[in-house]
């Protein structure tokens, strides 16, 4: 028994101590389709998580540094593909990059001196991105009441309809305003 205890010990250090050494970034996992997806990556900070068709889960504390990450789409090998995950930053996994991301500037929902969303990219088709910025609202999740005090920008990424691309800037920008 102290043995069990002794290793489970060494272990959580060991990963307290990656954390500390590489630091941490976050993943969102997207599964777009209309199959059950399974999506298994495989470095510093091995998972395995299951997504049902349209949804997500964000994965927090992912021990910075290089992943493989394999795709299971409907019981059969999606692929695999290599990437990065960066400290402090946003990766996302878009299964079979079936869905479209757009990162905008989101600080006007909290001023009336600014428009309440500013389209700043658009991810399209893209299966394994990082997003380089800092992210103030994750994909999933609500803005805050009220946002920290900074004269820089308070950035949101979101899911989007693909159809929304082929519109203009604007429509987009609505669809993000309009997400509470």
């Amino acid at each position: 028994m102290h043995r069990a205890l002794s290793v489970s010990l060494v272990l959580l250090s060991a990963t307290g101590c990656a954390k500390e050494l590489y630091g941490t970034g976050v993943v969102y996992l997207w599964n777009g389709t209309d199959d059950k997806a399974e999506v298994t990556f495989e470095g510093r900070s091995p998972s395995k998580v299951s997504l049902r068709p349209q949804s997500g889960e964000l994965v927090n504390d992912v021990i910075a540094g290089p992943y493989q990450i394999a795709l299971m789409k409907g019981g059969a090998m999606g692929g695999i593909v290599g990437t990065e995950v960066v400290k402090e930053r946003l990766t996302i996994v878009n299964v079979d990059g079936a869905s479209c991301f757009a990162r905008a500037d989101i600080s006007g929902l909290y001023s009336r001196k600014a428009a309440p969303a500013v389209l700043k990219q658009v991810y399209q088709g893209d299966t394994v991105f990082s997003i380089p910025e800092e992210i103030g609202v994750m994909p999933g999740e609500r803005p805050p009441e009220q946002r920290s005090k900074s004269v820089f920008g308070f950035f949101r990424v979101a899911v989007i309809p693909c159809a929304l691309i082929k519109g203009n800037e604007f429509l987009i920008e609505d669809y993000l305003q309009k997400l509470k």
